[in-house]
């Protein structure tokens, strides 16, 4: 509580100090070793804003911050501290959910910083690249997409040219789903070639994780194969003693969700429970959570109503209850974790409807479907979109055959499994894979997969 006030209190005075356009000038100068100390303040609260930040002490963090930006505006010697405090004000406002609030600030930080620079070297272009990192997350809650993902092509940009490795790589699944959701599939590849490239030349074992998962989120909701399962599955097996010395949680639960889902979809259960085991002991969804988690909780959702389709199918009367409850668990804590940003809504929507339909056979979930893609397409969620309209094509038996099956089909060419679900080896009915070139040549058409319902019910 008294973390709270004084961050109420000295936010107020924050605001008006960046509400003034030019430094109004002390009453008395003060001597330069004051002013130095006031910076090297300013970038200590930072530290304490990212110490707080790892252990989610979001009050004290946020404190921290306002605190670090406090001290770099009172005089703006060091233009480094003072992007940076502004990144970290930015940053706590997105997960505390008052970056709405303070636009002004977003588009006023803009000319201070633009004011205030006096020397450009590696340590403001870091900083920067933070900053800018920062305003992504805060524009994608205003669902202003295409704003974010022009900013996330400077900070690329940046990073590219300076060839400068940075601390966090979670610019890039961000990026990657704007331009997904937008259906800009050939810029989402090629920002994921581009991001291969700083891969290899890093060597860090975070990034190219990163890499792999995006590259499985792109097969997951279009059918467009960049690297198949086999790749992923390969990558892991190869770097699993890194990946288990991960500090950033986020690559490895989304690399684990994507492998799971598919061997879900593609009735792999064995291979899927392992993945399984290893996803439970990393997962955690909290309130308020990264949009990140939010869509790798998304993914882990949409598998276990499959699964709930498979027991219902087998009368497994104790898994089915044991998975209802998990599901609306895990539904609960989605509700929480999209308290502040929008931006997956529809996509939950979608999810629950799935739910709600594979319960009970009489839901209308047609209507809902409906409404569902009208706001999809407010939303500018072009994919969401695509893919709710698949679904009502597919459970109103108007696909043809060829598009009901074409994801199963075409990304489920290169699993090493002699049989799945009791069924012939896979590579005997697969045709090929639809791979970037065959997505381009095809005008980028995308293929969602299938949502199954049971085909029998017993309860």
């Amino acid at each position: 509580v008294i973390a709270k006030l004084q961050f109420e209190l000295l936010f107020s005075k924050v605001c008006r100090m960046v509400r003034r356009r030019e430094l109004q000038p002390a009453r008395r100068s003060k001597p330069l070793y004051y002013v130095l100390i006031a910076s090297q303040l300013s970038s200590c609260f930072d530290g304490m804003f990212q110490l707080f930040r790892r252990l989610s002490q979001w009050r004290l963090a946020q404190l921290a911050a306002v605190w670090s930006l406090k001290h770099a505006l009172k005089y703006r010697r060091n233009a480094s501290v003072l992007v940076e405090a502004f990144a970290s004000m930015f940053q706590i406002a997105f997960h505390m959910g008052f970056s709405d609030n303070i636009t002004w600030m977003q588009e006023r930080s803009l000319e201070i910083i633009a004011d205030n620079v006096d020397l450009i070297n590696m340590d403001y272009m870091k900083a920067v690249v933070k900053y800018y990192t920062a305003l992504i997350m805060c524009q994608t809650i205003r669902s202003t997409k295409l704003l974010s993902i022009e900013l996330g092509r400077v900070v690329l940009k940046i990073t590219d040219t300076l060839q400068c490795k940075t601390s966090e790589w979670h610019i890039i699944p961000v990026l990657a789903e704007l331009l997904m959701s937008h259906r800009k599939i050939s810029d989402a590849v090629s920002m994921l070639r581009d991001f291969q490239s700083l891969t290899d030349r890093y060597q860090d074992t975070s990034a190219k994780a990163w890499y792999f998962s995006i590259a499985m989120d792109i097969m997951l909701d279009t059918s467009c194969c960049v690297e198949t399962y086999k790749d992923c599955e390969s990558f892991f097996l190869k770097n699993c003693e890194a990946l288990g010395y991960q500090r950033d949680a986020y690559v490895v639960t989304r690399l684990f969700a994507n492998l799971w889902l598919w061997c879900v979809r593609n009735g792999a259960w064995e291979t899927a429970d392992t993945w399984m085991n290893k996803l439970q002991e990393v997962f955690v969804l909290t309130p308020h959570d990264s949009m990140i988690n939010v869509h790798t909780a998304l993914r882990l959702l949409e598998g276990l109503v499959l699964t709930l389709v498979n027991k219902i199918e087998a009368r497994s009367i104790l898994a089915i209850v044991r998975l209802q409850n998990e599901i609306e668990r895990l539904c609960d804590n989605i509700e929480d974790a999209l308290a502040i940003s929008r931006s997956h809504e529809a996509k939950f929507k979608l999810c629950k409807i799935y739910y709600k339909k594979v319960v009970d056979g009489r839901y209308n979930a047609i209507g809902k479907l409906r409404k569902l893609r009208k706001l999809a397409l407010a939303r500018k969620d072009l994919l969401c979109a695509e893919k709710t309209l698949h679904t009502i094509q597919y459970w109103r038996c108007e696909l043809p055959p060829k598009l009901e099956s074409f994801w199963l089909d075409h990304c489920s060419s290169v699993i090493n499994e002699s049989e799945v679900d009791g069924s012939e080896p896979l590579d005997r009915f697969t045709p090929s894979r639809y791979d970037y070139t065959s997505c381009v040549l095809n005008a980028e058409r995308i293929y969602p997969f299938s949502l199954p319902l049971p085909r029998a019910r017993y309860f």
